[in-house]
C-alpha cells in the first residue's frame, strides 16, 4: 500500500499506484527496472512542501465501468533480454581477461591478485527534468565524459543508457574508493563537463548550481 505521508503530488500521481518500467529507458525495461525506485530517489531529496515531479501523471479512471474499478495496465517486458546490458559486459572479453589473469596470479603470487568490484548505479536528473531529449542526441558527448572519469572511480566508468530524466551507469573499482564517494565524484565531476559541452542546459533547470539528485541507485553485480 502506497504510504500515507508521501507529497500529495504523489499520492495524485498514476506512477505512485502501478509497479511499471519507464518506457523511455532501454536499460530500465531490459532490467525490469521499476520506475518506482527513481520515485523513491527523487522523494528522498526534496520537502514534501515543496516537491516537485517532471514526470507527474495524474491518475486517470474509466467512467461508466460496472464495477467502478480503474483499470490497470502492465508495463510490457521481453524476459527473454532481462538484464541482457549486465550480461553483456560480464561475458566480454575483458572481464574474462581479468578472470582468467587473476587464476594465473592466484597460482603464482598471492600478492599480486587484484580485485575488480562491479556495480550498477543509476540516478535522477534533478526533478526528474527531461533535460536529455532525445538521448541519442547527447549519448555520446556524455558517454565520452564518464569514460574520462576512471581515475576517480578506480577503474572505469561507462555509460549504460541514458533517459531523458535519469541515467545507468557501469561502474568497476578496485576497492580503495567506498560507493559514497565514487558516486559524487562521479556526479561532480560530469555536472562540469555537462554543463561546460551544453550550457544552454542552465537555463532549462531549476537550478543552475547543479544538474543531478543527491540520491542514487546501487547494486553489486559482480
Amino acid at each position: 500500500m502506497p504510504e500515507t505521508n508521501a507529497p500529495p503530488k504523489c499520492l495524485e500521481c498514476d506512477k505512485y499506484y502501478r509497479s511499471r518500467t519507464d518506457s523511455r529507458c532501454r536499460v530500465c525495461q531490459s532490467l525490469e527496472f521499476e520506475e518506482g525506485i527513481l520515485c523513491d530517489l527523487n522523494r528522498a531529496v526534496q520537502d514534501i512542501s515543496t516537491f516537485f515531479c517532471h514526470v507527474f501523471r495524474p491518475r486517470l479512471k474509466l467512467v461508466g465501468t460496472a464495477s467502478g474499478k480503474r483499470a490497470t495496465g502492465t508495463a510490457l517486458v521481453d524476459r527473454k533480454s532481462r538484464h541482457k546490458s549486465i550480461k553483456e559486459i560480464m561475458a566480454s572479453d575483458k572481464v574474462k581477461y581479468q578472470k582468467a589473469l587473476a587464476l594465473q596470479k592466484l597460482n603464482r603470487d598471492p600478492d599480486e591478485i587484484f580485485s575488480v568490484i562491479k556495480h550498477h548505479l543509476a540516478w535522477n536528473v534533478r526533478h526528474r527534468k527531461p533535460i536529455f531529449d532525445p538521448g541519442a542526441k547527447y549519448f555520446d558527448s556524455v558517454c565520452d565524459i564518464f569514460l574520462e572519469a576512471a581515475l576517480l572511480v578506480g577503474g572505469a566508468a561507462h555509460l549504460l543508457w541514458l533517459a531523458p530524466d535519469h541515467i545507468h551507469l557501469y561502474v568497476e573499482s578496485d576497492g580503495t574508493k567506498s560507493l559514497e564517494t565514487i558516486a559524487q565524484n562521479l556526479k561532480r565531476f560530469s555536472k562540469k563537463n555537462v554543463f561546460k559541452r551544453f550550457p544552454e542546459f542552465k537555463e532549462k533547470l531549476d537550478s543552475n548550481s547543479n544538474i543531478w539528485d543527491k540520491a542514487y541507485y546501487c547494486e553489486t553485480i559482480g
